[in-house]
């Protein structure tokens, strides 16, 4: 085997460690010790993130800006429901800023949204990722580079295996 290190093409299984924060500053998520992974060209994160990796090895530090139209899109105003709270399970305690996964009648497809307002008997719904419009700043590190199994690439997703392919 090569000495040299394992570059990130297509197909690569890359792991990043990452902060990500907004434009304010303000930290929103981090992977602390559980690393991202997702296979390089499948559009499993983020096609600026990917564009940024491209090339890189382990031990790569960046910073990565993502727009609002390279990441959640912007805010749309009108991407919201009211829905009757007789629609809900009784058993469910309804709160607003609680997410939820609500199934589309007409398509079957299942949606994420978030309770923005309760009212007597409706339910308000906005549909937009909670990040929806933000301008979003990564830091990160690659720690892991490796091929894709077949079976990851039959599969379309990074199987239980650690940053240097080991183990099932």
């Amino acid at each position: 085997m090569s000495d040299s290190p394992l570059t990130i093409t297509e197909d690569m299984v890359v792991s990043i460690e990452y902060v990500l924060r907004l434009e304010d500053g303000e930290e929103v998520e981090r992977t602390d010790g559980d690393p991202l992974q997702f296979i390089q060209g499948m559009g499993q994160t983020f096609p600026k993130l990917e564009e940024a990796l491209e090339g890189r090895t382990v031990g790569a530090k960046l910073e990565v800006k993502l727009l609002p139209e390279d990441a959640f899109g912007d805010y749309d105003e009108e991407d919201f429901d009211v829905l009757p709270i007789s629609e809900f399970p009784d058993d469910v305690e309804l709160a607003e800023g609680m997410f939820m996964e609500l199934e589309d009648a007409d398509t079957g497809m299942y949606l994420e949204a978030v309770i923005t307002e309760l009212r007597d008997d409706e339910v308000v719904i906005d549909f937009n990722h909670p990040l929806a419009g933000e301008t979003l700043y990564f830091t990160l590190e690659v720690v892991g580079v490796r091929p894709a199994t077949e079976e990851e690439l039959d599969h379309g997703h990074v199987h239980d295996l650690n940053v240097n392919g080991q183990g099932h």
